[in-house]
């Protein structure tokens, strides 16, 4: 048997103090998102029965990465990325704080909801950018997909598996309850954040005598050239618009059609997070046993299935499974675009390219969420998820000659 390879001793060395730091904010962030993912929607459906306006709260909560997702990254190429991530969180535990204040004093309401939403997810654009950015500086370049999946399978754990029940739970106890909880998880990561060891987390060669202007047109034309990872972000685009046409209307598929409680609406969620679970635990080894190119149009094909069975059954069982398995495919999918990403995008252009990346991948989830609103009032709660299955499997078939693993490889070599 012969020596390992540097890059081997590299992938199974520790991923350091640094990443675990990184790690447990993330953790403690994600089971406050849970909480709070699953007690706003069970808010505005105790606000209103209208699947539109229902719809806007999701869309609000969505729409700052189609508008200021490119600016994002250009400061977070600009800025210290420890520095951003834990000035957002305090930024977001004031919000979430005053929401809470809201609904102990009876003064919630829809448009409060679309408001809070909205600059939420401003706050979630420019955390998420950093933290994407931030991970090649914190572990090697052969420790990506173990560091990437680790931090998923965290935030599967706690998001949805943890979160989205004992957040249905904590909303059956005080409607106030599940926003101060994630008010004071947004705390706790901003102090862990900033106690990550003294370092330089700036872009590598930093950004100088540029506008912001042109900056973000670098970040589109490197990305744009790109051949493999524009088609990744037009097909994540896709599948995301049709997810949050199912998300924004779920709550109220979940009530009427499938019949469950306010807890048993936590317990559907939950299974999806413990699927996002066993993927993200998996996903490194899944990814070394498959052909890239054959398992991502495996996972988007089985992930339109999952989508069209959830929107056509009125069985609860059978839809916590459908969900189970999007949970999975979800994460899988997750951990090897987003290493891919890392690996072969330039540091000093790494926070303006997942920017421009996500103008298509997170951009489209208000698109999709006001689509799911109304296809909903027109055609009936399961329309979104039915048809959006059906897409979404197609749009994999159709991208399988440039989603390849030739192409996958190339990108790969080309970057070392």
């Amino acid at each position: 048997m012969g020596m390992p390879s540097p890059s081997e001793t590299a992938a199974s060395a520790p991923l350091g103090q640094a990443f675990t730091r990184v790690w447990a904010a993330s953790t403690i962030s994600n089971l406050g998102d849970g909480v709070f993912g699953v007690a706003l929607p069970l808010l505005a459906a105790a606000l209103t029965r209208d699947p539109v306006l229902v719809a806007l709260v999701a869309v609000a909560a969505q729409l700052p990465w189609l508008l200021f997702s490119l600016f994002s990254g250009a400061l977070v190429d600009r800025w210290d990325r420890r520095r951003v991530m834990w000035a957002t969180d305090l930024y977001r535990m004031l919000i979430v704080g005053l929401l809470a204040f809201a609904v102990i004093t009876d003064r919630a309401s829809i448009p409060l909801l679309v408001v809070v939403g909205f600059l939420l997810a401003i706050g979630e654009m420019l955390f998420d950018n950093a933290a994407q950015s931030i991970l090649p500086s914190v572990v090697a370049p052969a420790q990506l997909e173990r560091a990437n999946s680790r931090l998923y399978a965290a935030q599967a754990a706690t998001n949805d598996f943890i979160g989205g029940p004992l957040g249905a739970a904590m909303f059956g106890v005080a409607r106030s309850v599940p926003f101060v909880a994630d008010a004071v998880s947004f705390g706790l990561s901003a102090i862990l954040i900033s106690t990550l060891p003294e370092a330089d987390y700036r872009a590598e060669q930093g950004v100088v005598d540029t506008s912001l202007w042109t900056e973000i047109r670098e970040g589109l034309s490197w990305l744009w050239k790109h051949r493999l990872l524009r088609t990744l972000s037009a097909e994540v685009g896709v599948i995301n618009f049709w997810f949050m046409a199912y998300v924004a209307v779920f709550v109220l598929h979940a009530q009427d059609n499938l019949g469950v409680s306010n807890l048993g609406f936590g317990l559907l969620v939950a299974s999806g997070g413990v699927g996002a679970f066993v993927g993200a635990a998996t996903a490194s080894r899944i990814s070394a046993a498959f052909p890239p190119g054959k398992l991502l149009l495996t996972a988007v094909v089985g992930f339109g299935a999952a989508l069209a069975v959830i929107g056509a059954t009125s069985s609860p069982t059978v839809a916590g499974i459908a969900i189970f398995t999007t949970g999975i495919i979800s994460m899988v999918w997750n951990v090897v675009t987003v290493s891919l990403r890392q690996a072969i995008t330039p540091d000093t252009l790494l926070g303006r390219v997942n920017s421009a990346y996500q103008i298509a991948s997170m951009g489209s989830l208000s698109l999709g969420a006001l689509a799911g609103g109304f296809l909903a009032s027109w055609f009936g709660l399961r329309s979104p998820m039915i048809i959006g299955g059906a897409v979404v499997a197609l749009t994999a078939v159709l991208v399988t000659p440039i989603v390849s693993t030739p192409a996958i490889e190339q990108a790969r070599a080309q970057a070392t």
